[in-house]
């Protein structure tokens, strides 16, 4: 029986050579575009503010800049922003859109920050200082050194986010202002609210001059608890003013009244 020569794999030579083609092919196109003077970067476009932190980048060939880079460097410069893209404008521009870090309340250390959603701290006005935003206080035996976007992933800060997120998003809340949080103690959180005028957006003059409603509320189940909060005050109505604090620690709710003679316990309401 005679054996069958092996045959010469002319289809797999071929195709090795178009790729190989293909690819040189691509490698000098890319070169030359590299080279070329018509895609020099001569702009740079800043969505926010007029910069010259990209200026050294001018005269470079717009594929040469590694995009990550500069938006990482960016970044470590203005930490008040979440995030900074660099985009390529073809042929020879360069887009840097700047997003916006959005306070969700301050966190009171050494100075004020203003921290975000993310738990990420950020530089607020120093002179300015807007009176309807929450502050979190008590965090100073647990953020040492703050630096201006960093990340701080602690239990007490998460909760006190939680506890301005749940209390902005209902609304029956709507006519309360969230003045101060405080995380001093993690079993014993409290909260401080004011009544204000669905009209003129102002403390009234009936709850008192710097009068806060406190609430007591702890670290635990703090959605629930501030649902039972709400049901509450939507019963309460006018009595508001004679409530000195109201403690959701415990398993019935209890509302200590400004008479000290009338305070009311376990589920009674004033």
């Amino acid at each position: 029986m005679r054996k069958q020569k092996p045959k010469f794999p002319f289809k797999i030579i071929i195709t090795v050579i178009i790729i190989f083609t293909i690819l040189l092919a691509i490698r000098v196109t890319v070169m030359k575009l590299k080279n070329s003077d018509y895609f020099k970067i001569n702009e740079i476009v800043f969505s926010e503010k007029d910069l010259n932190d990209l200026s050294y980048l001018k005269g470079h060939n717009i594929f040469s800049v590694d995009l990550d880079r500069e938006s990482f460097y960016l970044l470590r410069k203005f930490p008040d922003y979440r995030k900074i893209r660099v985009i390529r404008v073809f042929p020879n521009r360069l887009y840097v859109d700047f997003v916006k870090r959005m306070p969700l309340a301050y966190v009171k250390l050494y100075r004020l920050f203003y921290v975000d959603r993310d738990s990420v701290l950020f530089n607020a006005p120093e002179l300015v200082i807007d009176p309807t935003m929450p502050v979190i206080s008590g965090l100073e035996t647990k953020i040492f050194g703050p630096k201006a976007g960093t990340r701080y992933d602690i239990k007490e800060l998460r909760a006190a986010l939680e506890i301005i997120k749940e209390i902005k998003n209902n609304r029956v809340f709507k006519d309360y202002s969230i003045k101060r949080v405080d995380i001093a103690d993690f079993t014993n959180i409290s909260v401080f609210l004011s009544f204000v005028s669905p009209v003129v957006n102002t403390i009234l003059p009936q709850a008192g001059i710097g009068e806060l409603l406190e609430i007591k509320i702890g670290p635990d189940h703090i959605a629930d608890k501030l649902n039972i909060l709400s049901s509450l005050l939507s019963q309460v109505n006018s009595d508001r003013f004679n409530i000195k604090y109201i403690d959701l620690r415990f398993k019935e709710p209890v509302i200590k009244l400004k008479d000290k003679d009338n305070a009311s316990k376990g589920g009674k309401r004033p």
